[in-house]
């Protein structure tokens, strides 16, 4: 399996240091899995083909699982605390195996059930059987052993998908389902039959749980009604409703969690939380969210050591802290985690810190030792996807620009925006200037170059296409030259006079397109990768190539160095991540290091490589004795 390949990698020379987390995946009018084990030490959410496991003492300790093929859209933890199962969207569901202490995974089993869509997870309380939701052409509920996968007891009723359910955690075993044709039904077992159906909600069924003894089932509805019943005969009770109608949710509850017997969370489309008494029959304490706009709709929540988690429509994670003895009547959230919900474009490095873009236009800087992130734009997020951004030579002022052909200057420091700027065309890539602090230079589509500073444009210029059409740039104006890769494999030498660019002789090898060019920190070697696999190092003052590998297995599409020009990391299109050796021509692999393209990387130390990919995920690796790298014979530095 490749996951204890990479298991077994990570422990003899990469290890994964530490996961900066993406936001959960959210859609609006259905409730967001939001797991957390028996034990309250793990907590777990959906995030495109990921399953993102979170220690909930410390939220900075994440794991991610990546061997889903579909979309991840439910997780349930087995009362054990030790496995937990994942479904997606392709009808496929796996269990796996944490080691908590070490934070590593095992994967189990996995089990083909439906041809759509899973929608809801939960086990026995003897860990055995799995109730699965789900979406078939003919059956949307099916209970399975957790070793075989085979089926136990027909579970035959609804017309329509079943989006909730949960099973009884005290024997005997009795499992609610909740569906989009608005009706419960309630199963005895095992084997699990039909028993009865649910008629009193008037709208879809978004939640259902029973009470932690089973003695309760309370069911949350699109109607805007939380209905009680008794948890052994599915018995209606109640209408879980406050007499003061003020203090009731105004739109409909999403999802439940009960944190005891007594005492149930339920967070609504109107953007707060209520915890009930369910036995007084009314509300204790209103939680409240960010706002009341659609984004601040809140479809997930959990309960673990006097702290309440909700997951907003946004991808934020709302916390609360709570003393469930001493409960007050309203709460203004303690802290809100957010995290990238877009497939990331570019990351850089900013004094340690991590600055890091995604294609939904959100920009973030990740602080050392803090978990969540700090908003860079604040109100100014760009309404269109960033493709590139860099930092000034003094590391104060970022400039960015977007799918919008938006550019923009950010203060870093004060955390504004410094001016913004619209393109009168496509821009492709910028590099900032190594000596003056707020100037640019942007390559256009069409091939023109143009130099930007304080929100004006200064010049543009057409470039000499006889070198091929440029592909990406890079500025050494500390040099007086800009660099353009080709379409054709050259990399074209453009001397700064005034403001006329004069081609040099160019640099090239093979007729492949260049994807990246980045220079060394001592200015004398330049690495440029391109759509042929070749890593190629060029001695820049002396304008000749000294070495190149190709050793990659698909397009090469980003490079970086080592703050001691020792090593460069490559990202290619086949999710991986290499590490080469400039002097010891040594290579190493981290295979499938996102569960989608590595956009780039970048060294913080010599030790510690952090790579972006389009899984929305950011890692750092730790790399173990970089000196004593084994050779490899693909390589080739010239002396």
């Amino acid at each position: 399996h490749p996951q204890y390949q990479n298991i077994k990698m990570e422990s003899n020379e990469i290890k994964l240091k530490c996961v900066l987390p993406p936001a959960p995946d959210t859609e609006r009018g259905y409730k967001t899995s939001f797991a957390i084990n028996k034990q309250g030490t793990l907590l777990a959410y959906p995030r495109g083909n990921l399953a993102i496991v979170r220690r909930c003492k410390n939220l900075a300790e994440t794991f991610v699982y990546k061997e889903h093929l579909g979309k991840v859209t439910a997780l349930g933890f087995a009362p054990n605390g030790r496995v937990l199962a994942s479904g997606d969207a392709k009808g496929q569901l796996r269990t796996w195996e944490i080691d908590e202490p070490t934070f590593t995974l095992y994967p189990r089993k996995e089990f083909q059930l439906f041809t759509g869509p899973i929608h809801d997870i939960a086990w026995t309380e003897d860990s055995q059987k799995i109730a699965v939701a789900g979406e078939s052409k003919d059956r949307f509920v099916k209970t399975i052993n957790a070793e075989t996968g085979t089926n136990v007891g027909e579970m035959l009723f609804h017309s329509r998908p079943v989006m909730c359910l949960d099973v009884r955690q005290s024997r005997p075993y009795k499992i609610v389902a909740g569906s989009e044709d608005q009706n419960l039904s309630f199963y005895n077992g095992p084997p699990f039959k039909f028993a009865k159906a649910l008629k009193e909600h008037s709208n879809y069924i978004n939640d259902v749980k029973f009470s932690p003894s089973g003695e309760f089932i309370v069911s949350a509805g699109a109607d805007r009604k939380l209905l009680v019943y008794s948890g052994k005969e599915a018995d209606f009770l109640f209408e879980l409703k406050d007499t003061d109608e003020s203090k009731n949710h105004s739109k409909g509850p999403m999802c439940l969690f009960f944190i005891n017997d007594k005492l149930l969370i339920s967070c609504s489309n109107d953007g707060t939380c209520k915890i009930w008494d369910i036995q007084e029959k009314k509300v204790i304490s209103t939680l409240k969210g960010t706002g009341t706009s659609v984004k601040d709709m809140l479809v997930g929540c959990l309960y673990f050591e006097s702290t309440v988690l909700a997951i907003a429509l946004s991808g934020y994670i709302l916390r609360w802290n709570v003393d469930i003895n001493e409960l007050k009547e309203t709460y203004e959230a303690d802290e809100v985690l957010k995290g990238h919900r877009g497939k990331i474009g570019k990351m850089i490095l900013k004094n340690g810190n991590i600055v890091s873009g995604d294609l939904e236009g959100y920009l973030y800087e990740w602080k050392e030792n803090i978990p969540n992130q700090v908003d860079l734009t604040w109100k100014e997020v760009p309404e269109s996807g960033l493709v590139d951004m860099q930092l000034n030579h003094n590391e104060e002022i970022l400039h960015t620009f977007s799918q919008d052909n938006t550019l923009r200057a950010i203060d870093l420091q004060k955390k504004e925006s410094l001016w913004t700027l619209t393109t009168d065309g496509y821009l492709k890539k910028i590099s900032t200037s190594q000596v003056e602090t707020d100037v640019i230079y942007a390559l256009f589509q069409e091939g023109e170059i143009g130099k930007y500073s304080n929100g004006k444009l200064l010049w543009k210029k057409e470039i000499d296409k006889s070198f091929g059409h440029p592909t990406c740039i890079y500025c050494l104006d500390a040099k007086n030259i800009l660099l353009l890769g080709t379409k054709t494999g050259n990399i074209v030498i453009l001397k700064i006079e005034g403001e006329e660019l004069v081609p040099d002789t160019p640099l090239h090898k093979f007729d492949f397109p260049i994807t990246s060019l980045h220079l060394n920190k001592e200015g004398t070697i330049l690495a440029s990768t391109d759509a042929f696999r070749y890593l190629t190092l060029w001695d820049i003052n002396e304008r000749k190539m000294i070495g190149d590998v190709r050793a990659h297995t698909t397009e090469t599409c980003e490079c970086a160095w080592s703050p001691d020009s020792k090593y460069i990391a490559t990202c290619c299109l086949d999710f991986s991540v290499y590490i080469w050796g400039v002097e010891d021509n040594s290579k190493r692999v981290i295979e499938r290091a996102h569960a989608g393209v590595a956009v780039n990387a970048r060294f913080e130390d010599n030790s510690t490589l952090v790579t972006a990919g389009q899984d929305s995920t950011l890692l750092k690796w730790t790399i173990n004795q970089l000196d004593q790298c084994q050779p490899s014979l693909s390589i080739s530095i010239n002396e």
